[in-house]
């Protein structure tokens, strides 16, 4: 008997909201400096998740357990190949739920990794289960393939996985029992014609699973860390480099604090006010100066020409500064809207490349998560039990 267990796959995506600012927005609020909040008390980006590390992971130490009580199994059929096996072993081993969740880190590769994606559920050994038509020995076929060469299993162990037909015979698993945790169980036996035969046979397939199967999908896992390693710590150069802006930027508003975008119309209309009084005072001087150049007039009355001139020449002044200092406090303002602006910008490019870097630590957590979710499945209590095999009707 199969259980079929569904297969959820989660993607997190990672997304981030913006304001922005409109056109018509002239006021320019003082931003208060946001917390950067890039490198965190652990950093990502360090692990200790290496290719050699997976590569060499600690060899089981499994502890045999002989019973001499017979195990009771019911003769599927009169087969005199069946007959000949005399002894069984048996082990469970625990599947996590967390893989459920990771399928699609391997599933979504290439290579033979991608066909393994499903070795925390039953579908690993029934891959026809999920739409396929691959046959449980072809499943051993690629995890036997991915296998370093010097731990692969002797001959007879190969071609005993690699044959369809000793599954549902010499080779019985079945998924399922849930416990608390929400972990299931494969439950594994062999059968063979000496203790032996069934120990070396059950080791075999441990070995195949943790080599063929956990090391390559962990490897092909670990290939997009570093990628992502790269990608975030270029969005965190992103985030300091608009950081850095921001704050130069606030340190030149700072001066010009005193300036607010709605004092330009009133500048504007002054502006305009000076220009027609400069004209006027700029006329009654020109006009002083035709009456001087005339023919020669009394002193008194050129006196008075002359007294005119200098108090309009006085005004002209006195306009033209008032004029130049409303064109500086008109440039002023300009600058700050315009620092404003720039200072919004880098705001919304800070907080663009901040949620990246957000999103980049998700992903490269999930990763992690993903590759220690595809360790080797735990033996429960390291234990494998051969006993005398008896058949039953």
């Amino acid at each position: 008997m199969r259980l079929l267990f569904p297969l959820f796959l989660a993607a997190a995506l990672g997304t981030c909201l913006v304001t922005s600012l409109t056109a018509q927005e002239l006021e320019v609020k003082q931003p208060q400096p946001a917390v950067l909040g890039v490198i965190n008390d652990v950093d990502v980006t360090v692990t200790d998740l290496t290719e050699e590390k997976i590569n060499n992971s600690p060899k089981r130490e499994v502890k045999l357990e002989r019973l001499a009580e017979s195990l009771k199994l019911k003769l599927p059929k009169a087969d005199p190949k069946l007959f000949e096996q005399k002894f069984a072993a048996t082990f469970r081993l625990v599947i996590s739920p967390q893989t459920r969740n990771f399928a699609s880190f391997v599933y979504e590769g290439d290579g033979d990794a991608q066909h393994l994606a499903f070795i925390g559920q039953g579908r690993l050994l029934y891959p026809q289960d999920s739409g396929g038509s691959d046959l449980p020995s072809s499943t051993f076929q690629r995890m036997i393939k991915a296998l370093p060469k010097d731990v692969s299993p002797a001959k007879e162990e190969r071609e005993l996985f690699t044959n369809p037909e000793n599954f549902g015979a010499l080779i019985n698993v079945v998924a399922g029992e849930y416990d608390r945790a929400e972990n299931t169980y494969w439950h594994f036996s062999f059968l063979g014609t000496t203790p032996e035969q069934v120990e070396l046979r059950s080791k075999a397939v441990l070995t195949i699973l943790d080599q063929g199967a956990s090391r390559p999908i962990q490897l092909a896992i670990l290939k997009r860390r570093e990628p992502l390693c790269v990608q975030l710590r270029d969005q965190r150069k992103a985030v300091e480099s608009a950081q850095r802006m921001s704050n130069v930027l606030q340190d030149e508003l700072k001066s010009l604090a005193d300036f607010t975008p709605d004092m330009l119309p009133n500048l504007r209309v002054q502006q305009m006010q000076l220009d027609v009084d400069l004209a006027g005072v700029q006329a009654r001087i020109a006009a002083c100066e035709r009456l001087l150049e005339k023919t020669p007039q009394k002193v008194e009355r050129r006196n008075q020409i002359e007294d005119l001139k200098v108090a309009a020449e006085i005004e002209s002044s006195g306009f033209e500064a008032r004029r130049a200092k409303s064109e500086e406090f008109i440039v002023k303002v300009k600058a700050k809207v315009e620092l404003g602006t720039k200072l919004a910008k880098a705001e919304q490019s800070r907080k663009v490349a901040l949620g990246g870097v957000r999103n980049s630590e998700e992903q490269i957590k999930r990763v992690d998560a993903a590759i220690h979710a595809y360790a080797p499945l735990p033996l429960v209590d390291n234990k494998i039990t051969v006993q005398p095999l008896e058949w039953t009707q």
